[in-house]
């Protein structure tokens, strides 16, 4: 019974270390409602460089569980997302109407 005990101590410690990321999703479309998912992931998983959309759309728009602030995407008309001037969106933004062909999508901390 000892080892039981023990064994189940050891699992609930090990499971209460483990971190669950918040997700994220980015859609793209003629409207900030009707978008296209063009990625979606946690922390870990699916962080994007600059990446070429394949196409250009109107609007984009962004959205994650949690914290509305952990996440950004920088979009951009052309291959330079990192350039101040581009618009930032945070959890819940939708960019205004471009024509908007670059991503990167980051970990705000």
């Amino acid at each position: 019974m000892k080892y039981i005990t023990a064994l189940s101590a050891i699992l609930s410690a090990a499971s209460a270390q483990v971190t669950v990321y918040p997700w994220w999703e980015f859609y793209c479309g003629s409207s900030c409602t009707d978008g296209t998912l063009i990625g979606s992931g946690t922390l870990d998983v699916n962080l994007t460089g600059c990446t070429d959309l394949g196409t250009t759309y109107d609007y984009c728009y962004f959205v994650s569980e949690k914290n509305t602030t952990m996440y950004r995407v920088d979009l951009s008309e052309k291959p330079d997302c990192w350039a101040d001037a581009n618009p930032v969106l945070y959890s819940g933004d939708c960019s205004s109407a471009g024509n908007w062909g670059w991503y990167g999508i980051l970990y705000d901390a």
